[in-house]
């Protein structure tokens, strides 16, 4: 079993009424990956580009965002990421690099979402952000 973080910085949408704005944000993401073809792995995987996993994870972890929480996330959901988004990436790129270098997924999980909230947005929320 391996394991990495990744850091991708990209659009978060924050929908909590009045609110609904898109910033940009630090997603944190803990990732557990395994030997799922060992011929495979051993002809490429083992010589994988570095960003192969980071950006595989990172379009999953946004596809499954907006499949899960398709209207944006609440100012607590920013603060405390659901596993939701974690799981629905899972399924969505468990197997994407099988083929390609022989490792399939087995744990995603967004651990942090830093958000660039503007400080009048965040002021209209008392006690968030």
């Amino acid at each position: 079993m391996f394991q990495t973080t990744v850091i991708k910085n990209d659009i978060v949408q924050i929908y909590e009424p009045p609110i609904d704005i898109a910033v940009n944000a630090d997603i944190v993401i803990d990732v557990q990956y395994d030997v799922g073809n060992q011929e495979t792995y051993n002809r490429f995987g083992t010589s994988m580009p570095e960003n192969a996993i980071a950006d595989t994870v990172s379009l999953g972890v946004l596809k499954g965002l907006n499949s899960v929480f398709p209207s944006g996330l609440s100012f607590s959901q920013i603060q405390n990421p659901p596993a939701e988004i974690g799981n629905a990436a899972l399924e969505i790129v468990k197997d994407y690099l099988l083929k390609f270098f022989g490792i399939v997924f087995t744990s995603v999980v967004v651990r942090e979402l830093r958000a660039e909230v503007p400080s009048f947005i965040a002021n209209m929320i008392p006690g968030q952000i």
